[in-house]
């Protein structure tokens, strides 16, 4: 026998929005008995029971009950069961749901789910992007953009966060796919539009949606809107060369006055010219002899109740005067323009840096104690500059680790930060000069002026001294004959250079990635087509396609075919993790030796593992990169790896089984 169901008066008298006219009937099947196959919630939620009969086995999955609503039991046997189904408190628009009961035959049985909408309280932009997907939510915010006016999509910030509305319902509540007369969002002429503005304020209504990464409100209703009283016409970012400057700023506002502020005091107001519709505000910005700076201006009106506020950005050019390309300093009769930074003066009180008359400029440490100093270039101009290329020649003695004490850097902010830039060629340590080798400065172009500077440092152990002399910087093509100096012309851009190698030796080879060192310092290959082998050595000119990854160099394509190959021997360099962090720019790439370290978690030969290895109090991220890669927490080994860069941050890469101490 079979049963029909139709929804119940009183389940109708619970829920508002069933209207006299509407019914709903559901069939069931064959040997079940559902006291009702539709239930209604009113909008604060609660409990309900069905009473079903079945003469086999039932279940209800998880898929099947709708994420507002929670059902128990959800499975049981043949015979008599009692079902209560609970709903939460209903916040957002009408709830029109379902879920189905499945027998042991693979026969469905549907129960109809309905309940009522809740009127949302106000609520910040901060709560719609953290509230749940369905939600019904009423904000007010400032519109901020404006991105389809027939559709009603558009932006409104609070302060708190931006929501984007997408679809906005017209004044007779449609919707652009729910009506042929619906209405553009602001075509003035249209009576029923909304004629909303950039700078409004708008309270709107409707359900939550995220898409992607944009939190939306679907389909708004539209409950109130203030109207700004001031819009910026035309751009509100300009940017201005270092001379005098004048800006007119076409604002329409609505108020009972205009007020214009800034805090910038080369910003001054240079007139205003009141029209029929339209002010026009004259800026003076004055001249810059000074960095690049950025002011912003805020024009406000009010009413009674009511105020309204823009802004725009004003951007200067630096006027400082620098030098321009070709930049030379020979140090032969002084330290020219360049200044001096003691970070850790001598304790006798003389001079780390100094002229040395024939020498150049000098920098020695006092004996057995921690010194560190800089030589800082003037600010260089880079504009125009594609290529620009810094060497200079130098020498010492007494010297511990060059690559820790003898460095050389970059700064494009005036020395708030630096970049370390390797140099190819340490000196002989002998008193024997030798030049730098080619510095690329390619990395900063497109940055008003460069500084670099010369850092020694002396310690307990070493306090050597640093003659540096003939300094160059200049615009034109590198001649590379290291993988230094392929490593500092990296940049963003992907770029085929030439470098004539030296005993270059690829260290290791895992599928795609090789390494490949020479007496400067190394490089990555990632390519499926390197054809490079561990061992393979390489004499002459080699072609590199490189751009910048994670941070560091890295070779997509490699050409050696115009170079001399050999076979040699691979040795990793011994280093210990205090050393390697120090140093980390010079032994980048390289293949290291780090004895008697210790790991934080182990692996227990699992790819892709992040841990910590220490040594001496020292430590560094690592990562394992195949599945033979196995070691225990807290136990000492002997590491072979490869420092890399992970979004910039120092972490090593294993290959191989560490060997256990």
């Amino acid at each position: 026998m079979k049963f029909k169901y139709i929804l119940t008066a009183l389940v109708a008298a619970s829920l508002g929005f069933v209207g006299c006219n509407e019914k709903f009937e559901i069939s069931s099947l064959e040997g079940v008995e559902i006291s009702s196959s539709v239930v209604g919630f009113a909008t604060e939620g609660g409990t309900k029971s069905i009473t079903l009969n079945a003469d086999q086995a039932w279940q209800i999955k998880d898929e099947d009950v709708p994420a507002w609503l929670s059902i128990q039991p959800v499975s049981g046997g043949a015979g008599q069961t009692t079902i209560s189904l609970t709903a939460t408190a209903n916040t957002g628009a009408q709830k029109n749901d379902q879920t189905v009961i499945t027998f042991a035959d693979g026969k469905t049985q549907i129960v109809k789910l309905l309940q009522d909408g809740g009127e949302p309280t106000a609520s910040t932009c901060a709560q719609v992007i953290a509230g749940d997907d369905g939600v019904a939510f009423k904000v007010t915010g400032t519109v901020t953009g404006i991105a389809n006016t027939h559709y009603g999509n558009f932006y409104i910030n609070d302060g708190t966060g931006e929501v984007y509305i997408y679809g906005t319902m017209d004044k007779k509540g449609n919707t652009n796919s729910s009506s042929n007369s619906y209405d553009n969002l602001n075509d003035p002429n249209n009576a029923n539009s909304w004629d909303i503005s950039v700078g409004d304020v708008v309270t709107v209504q409707g359900p939550k949606k995220k898409y992607n990464d944009t939190h939306e409100l679907v389909d708004v209703a539209i409950l109130g809107i203030t109207k700004s009283l001031l819009t910026i016409v035309g751009e509100t970012e300009y940017k201005v060369d270092k001379e005098d400057n004048t800006i007119d700023v076409k604002v329409v506002y609505k108020g009972n006055d205009l007020q214009v502020n800034t805090d910038a005091c080369w910003l001054t107001l240079a007139g205003i010219d009141v029209q029929k519709d339209t002010t026009f505000v004259k800026l003076h910005v004055a001249a810059n002899a000074e960095d690049t700076r950025t002011a912003e201006v805020t024009f406000s009106s009010n009413i009674p109740g009511q105020a309204s506020s823009a802004s725009i950005t004003v951007t200067q050019a630096t006027g400082l005067s620098m030098y321009t390309l070709p930049f030379a300093e020979d140090f032969q009769a002084g330290q020219g323009a360049f200044e001096i930074n003691d970070i850790v003066a001598r304790a006798d009180g003389k001079d780390i840096w100094a002229f040395a008359s024939g020498y150049g400029m000098k920098a020695t440490g006092g004996s057995k104690v921690d010194t560190k100093s800089m030589l800082i270039s003037p600010k260089i101009s880079l504009a125009g500059v594609a290529s620009p290329v810094l060497t200079f020649e130098h020498c010492g003695k007494y010297c511990g680790d060059q690559a820790e004490e003898l460095t050389v850097w970059a700064s494009t902010d005036g020395g708030e930060t630096w970049a370390q830039l390797l140099i190819p060629n340490e000196h002989p340590n002998n008193w024997g000069w030798v030049n730098s080798g080619e510095i690329s400065l390619a990395k900063f172009v497109g940055k008003d002026y460069i500084q670099v500077a010369f850092q020694y440092i002396s310690n307990t152990a070493f306090y050597g001294t640093w003659e540096v002399k003939n300094l160059k910087i200049e615009d034109r093509a590198l001649q590379m004959t290291s993988l230094a100096e392929l490593s500092n012309a990296a940049t963003s851009a992907s770029v085929e250079y030439t470098v004539n190698l030296k005993d270059a030796i690829v260290t290791y080879v895992n599928g795609s990635n090789a390494f490949i060192q020479d007496a400067t310092g190394a490089v990555q290959v990632y390519s499926k087509t390197h054809g490079l082998v561990a061992g393979d050595v390489f004499n002459g000119p080699v072609k590199f396609t490189q751009t910048l990854y994670s941070g560091y160099q890295e070779a997509t394509a490699i050409d050696f075919s115009a170079a001399t190959k050999t076979t040699g021997t691979v040795e990793p360099i011994v280093l210990t993790v205090d050393k390697l962090n120090k140093d980390y720019t010079r032994y980048t790439c390289c293949l290291v030796k780090i004895e008697g370290a210790t790991f934080a978690t182990g692996s227990a030969g699992t790819a892709k593992v992040n841990d910590t290895m220490s040594q001496d109090g020292a430590s560094v991220a690592t990562r394992t990169q195949v599945n033979a890669v196995a070691y225990e927490a807290g136990k000492a080994y002997d590491v072979v790896c490869v420092p890399v860069r992970y979004n910039s941050a120092p972490q090593v890469s294993i290959y191989e089984n560490p060997i256990a101490k």
